[in-house]
């Protein structure tokens, strides 16, 4: 054993120490949980709503083309989404075209309604301007197409790249809301609607702005009704005055109607097809009572 020349020290500190305080951590943890579970919604709603169509082939084989006579393909595309489709052929990075010239489609641009078809030709002619670069092997005839999507805003009635789709947003939500909500319902154009759900209706339309699958005040039938004075109330008819006279003498051929309604105003005929899509939609469900006679 040896003798230390070491003594015993002690000594006293003041230390300031965090301590998480459990009431507020949870508090922050369960806003952050809230807020992550929203982005994740809202996330899962955008991918819902983005535009999405379908080709009923993706490859197209003319086989043997000849000389000023024409061949002719068609391909259906179809909006599997749950938003209006704006679609458009663009051209490739560096060319002005987005076809060759011996190629034409009936096509280029357009949009489809959720859940509707479209047919699009697709065209080869060869002619005497066409021909040279062929016969030379200086061009082939294949081609690769780009066909662009984007959805439609309804809110300004243009799509996302500016393209304009004239149907008017009041249409467009009250058509929305009665396609979510009464497709089903007895009685649809049968009943009418309530005063004052109606007044509630119109301040909706007037004021608020427009949100996918947010639903407008008041019964259904009162929406309907909605539609029905909505219609009534334009300067002039979905089918002009104008045009009356021809529908009368053709409404039984139905090719001669088809060609009839090309000559109407675009903005009449894109509301003509946007409410003939809707309608042809509510025989196909019986629980509203509905038949072709009643619409």
């Amino acid at each position: 054993m040896k003798i230390s020349d070491h003594k015993p020290v002690s000594s006293l500190f003041n230390i300031d120490v965090k301590v998480i305080n459990q009431v507020s951590d949870r508090k922050v943890y369960n806003i952050y949980i809230m807020e992550m579970e929203e982005i994740r919604r809202l996330d899962r709603m955008e991918n819902e709503w983005l535009p999405t169509m379908t080709l009923s082939q993706h490859t197209l084989e003319f086989e043997t083309v000849k000389f000023q006579q024409a061949v002719i393909r068609s391909v259906e595309i179809e909006n599997t989404g749950q938003t209006p489709c704006h679609f458009e052929f663009i051209g490739k990075l560096g060319e002005t075209q987005f076809c060759k010239p011996w190629l034409s489609i009936s096509k280029p641009k357009g949009y489809v309604l959720p859940g509707d078809k479209q047919d699009i030709e697709f065209e080869i002619y060869v002619n005497k301007t066409t021909s040279p670069s062929l016969n030379s092997r200086e061009d082939r005839i294949e081609d690769i197409l780009i066909l662009h999507l984007c959805k439609i805003n309804p809110w300004d009635n243009r799509t996302d790249d500016s393209a304009v789709l004239n149907v008017p947003k009041e249409l467009w939500r009250i058509l929305d809301h009665l396609y979510h909500n009464a497709r089903y319902q007895p009685d649809l154009f049968q009943q009418p609607g309530l005063h004052e759900e109606m007044k509630l209706i119109q301040e909706n339309l007037d004021t608020q702005l427009p949100t996918v699958g947010n639903p407008l005040p008041g019964s259904n039938h009162s929406v309907a009704e909605a539609l029905l004075i909505f219609l009534e109330a334009l300067p002039e008819p979905v089918i002009p005055f104008n045009v009356y006279p021809a529908c009368m003498e053709v409404y039984n051929d139905f090719e001669r109607c088809r060609a009839l309604l090309r000559n109407i105003p675009v903005h009449h005929l894109n509301v003509f097809n946007y409410l003939i899509s809707f309608l042809q939609k509510l025989p196909k469900h019986e629980a509203n009572g509905l038949d072709l006679h009643l619409i």
